[in-house]
This record gives structure tokens, C-alpha cells and sequence, in this order.
């Protein structure tokens, strides 16, 4: 274990290594894990919003309704996320480690 890196949370609940925090929000089998109770409860209270949000933003830009929960949760975790980055996929086990790490990509159709 690198030097600094504390398995157990500091005395204030915070928990330097994101593996090992019991604070988690799953969506669509990717696991965003938070340093601390208060980070995790500013993200779950303001996600609804912050989706509403960003679904509008993209109707006005694009004309067209999406879904944008991944998108915004994304976002929001990294925005809201001080202490740290790490997600996993509880699927094939990839990790991400920044928000960089993903890559959207859209497929379009002919029916």
C-alpha cells in the first residue's frame, strides 16, 4: 500500500482510499465511490436536479430528449467528488480512476 494512503476511514469519517469507503452509488453497474458520509449525501441530494438540469440544457441544444442519468451522475460525482476520482464497474471490474477515463460514444440507427 502506497505511503499515506489509509485503509480505515481518519477520525472525522474520511476515507483517503476510495476502495474502502462504504459510501457508493451504483447506476447502470458503475460503482462511484465517496470519501465521506457528506460527500455522498451532497451528491444524492442534489443529483435529481442536477439531471433535470442537464436533460433541459440538452433538449434546447439538441431538439431532441435523452436519457442523460449516466451523464449527469457522472458529472455531478466529479464536480462534487473533492478527495478524489474512482469508479468501478461492477460488471467486468474496469476502474476509472478520472473523468477521462470514459468515452460516450453514439450510435445512430437506420431503421
Amino acid at each position: 500500500m502506497p505511503l499515506g494512503v489509509q485503509t480505515n476511514p481518519s477520525r472525522g469519517g474520511v476515507y483517503t482510499n476510495l476502495r474502502k469507503s462504504p459510501y457508493t452509488y451504483t447506476l447502470y453497474g458503475l460503482v462511484m465511490h465517496f470519501s465521506s458520509k457528506f460527500y455522498h449525501e451532497k451528491f444524492l441530494s442534489k443529483l435529481d436536479e442536477y439531471t433535470e438540469k442537464l436533460q433541459c440544457s440538452m433538449f434546447k441544444l439538441t431538439g431532441i430528449t435523452c436519457d442523460c442519468d449516466l451523464l449527469a451522475a457522472l458529472m455531478l460525482y466529479a464536480s462534487v467528488e473533492k478527495r478524489g476520482f474512482y469508479i468501478c464497474n461492477a460488471l467486468n471490474d474496469d476502474e476509472y480512476k478520472s473523468l477521462s477515463d470514459f468515452t460516450m460514444e453514439a450510435s445512430v440507427y437506420n431503421g
